[in-house]
């Protein structure tokens, strides 16, 4: 079930951008992999407006691409979340690779294995459980109106110029 979902959840992320990806099917006659620490999703609830998504999104849209891809992949893993921020809060000798060596024996989710290197973001995931939840049901029921919604901010942050290209990063534009 966690390649699966793991791999829909990359899918959709990934179609997002436009970037293309292989297709993956289970067939029927195939058993069922043991369950994630994922939440199965919501049963629909009715999908969030622009303005909600724009609400949910809004602390995280401006990360570059990799961060924020990484954010709403592990959203969708909130339990792994919280052990991750307990695993590194009990280990907090290891730095650097030390650190990376290690959660990568953890049996985590691979974006949420990626986040050992921000520990404020991960922190605020596992501080906002509620949020984080609400943001991965929402990536995974709405991928591309979640996508829109960090555009719209980035393109509004943008035209204010509070996202502006610097030595370190640089900032292109897509016309829709």
């Amino acid at each position: 079930m966690q390649f699966v979902r793991r791999m829909v959840v990359t899918g959709a992320f990934l179609a997002s951008l436009g970037v293309g990806s292989p297709a993956f099917a289970q067939t029927a006659d195939q058993p069922s992999p043991a369950t994630s620490s994922a939440p199965a999703p919501v049963p629909d609830q009715g999908t969030l407006k622009p303005a909600e998504l724009e609400a949910l999104v809004a602390p995280v849209a401006l990360y570059p691409d990799t961060l924020l891809s990484n954010v709403l992949m592990a959203s969708t893993y909130p339990l792994e979340v919280v052990h991750a921020a307990r695993w590194l809060d009990q280990n907090k000798d290891l730095k650097g690779d030390a650190l990376m060596t290690a959660a990568e024996k953890q049996e985590w989710d691979a974006s949420v294995k990626a986040l050992i290197a921000t520990p404020s973001v991960l922190q605020m995931m596992n501080e906002h459980l509620e949020w984080t939840q609400k943001l991965g049901e929402a990536f995974l029921a709405q991928q591309q109106a979640v996508m829109n919604a960090v555009q719209r901010l980035r393109s509004k942050a943008y035209d204010r110029k509070k996202l502006v290209t610097t030595n370190e990063q640089t900032v292109t534009v897509r016309e829709d």
